[in-house]
């Protein structure tokens, strides 16, 4: 394909073509090989932040399993983000316009209501993890005598679950509203 398109741009626009594909190809070959490199240090980095001390582990038990749940997640993350920067730097480097559709208004409003979601989202787990382990926590014995009464093994679950039911609905009314869906009949 590489051949084909060489040979189609050299007949169309004779040696400056040669230039034009030449030079995208270097850029492309850095950009990746940049977006490659980014992406490695970046999943040492998290693997390596996300991994607790031991005095944490002894005092929150299961906080490293919960880390370890968002682990995968946020590798992802990082790698959608550095890799959509990379696409966006070699269609630059190929003569695509993709800078002017990110500051146009529709990719600014689009861009927008991705890191809305995001952000939203992010916080909700964030609210999620932190009432959970501390309700986790609540629930359970510890060696220094303290056992948990009736009434708080029934509540606390309670408020656990309803607390799960108000992020749920919550998110997915934000998600709506950003992807352009009215609420306000679901609100009333």
């Amino acid at each position: 394909f590489y051949v084909a398109a060489l040979y189609f741009v050299i007949a169309v626009h004779g040696n400056g073509g040669t230039v034009y594909i030449v030079q995208g190809t270097i850029f492309t070959a850095v950009f990746v090989a940049i977006a490659w490199g980014l992406e490695n240090a970046a999943q040492r980095a998290i693997r390596r932040a996300l991994t607790i001390s031991d005095d944490l582990r002894r005092r929150y038990p299961g906080l490293q399993l919960r880390l370890n749940r968002y682990t995968v997640t946020i590798d992802y993350a990082v790698r959608i983000v550095i890799f959509f920067i990379a696409g966006v730097a070699v269609l630059e480097a190929w003569g695509f316009e993709a800078m002017g559709w990110i500051v146009s208004a529709t990719g600014e409003r689009v861009l927008s209501s991705v890191a809305n979601i995001i952000v939203v989202s992010v916080l909700a787990v964030v609210v999620w993890e932190v009432a959970s382990s501390l309700i986790e926590r609540r629930l359970s014995e510890n060696g220094e005598g303290y056992v948990p009464t009736t009434r708080a093994r029934t509540l606390l679950p309670l408020a656990q679950t309803a607390l799960k039911i108000v992020l749920v609905v919550l998110v997915t009314m934000v998600v709506l509203a950003e992807v352009g869906v009215n609420i306000t009949p679901l609100l009333a």
